[in-house]
């Protein structure tokens, strides 16, 4: 594990984290990191992300932060934030090694479109722009190992295996097959997937399994479980409609 970020354990449930100028991939592949090393000593604990003013965190990004620790987590890690206004460029570029390149690169095409390129993830993408709502489309399939995040949408038009992740604050459709994880990260944000084989769903710390050969799931924030449509999408269609109506 790279050792730019520094933790401190402060007694009791307490740890500090120092971010020096990561970003907020930075910051949650390192934790990640951690509790999949130990999870038994991030049990119902308190990290305090402790970042340099000359390198703030924006709302955005400590929302980001704070929904996905919860999530791969399971609620066990809490997350707050803490701004150092003593340490100095000089000292964040002695100390700190980022532990990956900064945020995706875009492009904007001719047609008004964004390409999304991410060498560290081998995905690529289209952002288009619905009346109210981005997506990111991922034309083709999603390996292990492959990693999605985004602020918006995501349509995958392919499947997703096993070992792929997709982070999203809002909506998510997968028009192939579910065997990897979809992170909701926002209370509007729901999926939508053609066919399921042993995929997963986690939304505010907790993991919801479809099973095999489930076809047309849907999962929305407010229900208690994955509800399956298998033969009458068009009853899913609704279902989503008057869930959005009721925002």
């Amino acid at each position: 594990m790279d050792k730019g970020i520094k933790l401190e354990f402060m007694g009791g449930k307490i740890y500090r984290l120092y971010v020096g100028n990561s970003d907020r991939f930075d910051i949650v592949r390192f934790i990640s990191e951690i509790y999949r090393d130990s999870p038994a000593d991030f049990s119902n604990v308190v990290i305090e992300v402790v970042y340099d003013v000359n390198h703030p965190l924006t709302s955005k990004d400590k929302n980001f932060i704070k929904w996905r620790v919860r999530s791969f987590t399971a609620g066990n890690v809490n997350v707050t934030f803490t701004e150092n206004v003593s340490t100095s460029k000089e000292e964040d570029m002695q100390k700190v090694i980022p532990l990956r390149r900064g945020r995706d690169e875009e492009k904007v095409l001719s047609s008004g479109k964004i390409f999304i390129e991410d060498s560290d993830r081998d995905v690529e993408g289209l952002i288009v722009d619905d009346e109210s709502i981005r997506f990111l489309i991922n034309l083709g399939t999603m390996r292990s190992g492959n990693e999605i995040t985004s602020d918006d949408g995501v349509i995958i038009v392919g499947d997703v295996h096993m070992g792929a992740d997709i982070y999203s604050e809002g909506p998510v459709y997968i028009l192939g097959t579910l065997s990897g994880r979809i992170f909701l990260m926002s209370s509007k944000a729901y999926a939508i997937v053609k066919t399921c084989e042993d995929g997963m769903i986690v939304y505010n710390g907790k993991a919801y399994e479809c099973g095999e050969n489930d076809e047309w799931i849907l999962f929305l924030p407010n229900g208690e479980d994955i509800e399956r449509y298998t033969g009458r999408i068009g009853e899913l269609a609704r279902r989503v409609k008057k869930w959005q109506e009721e925002l």
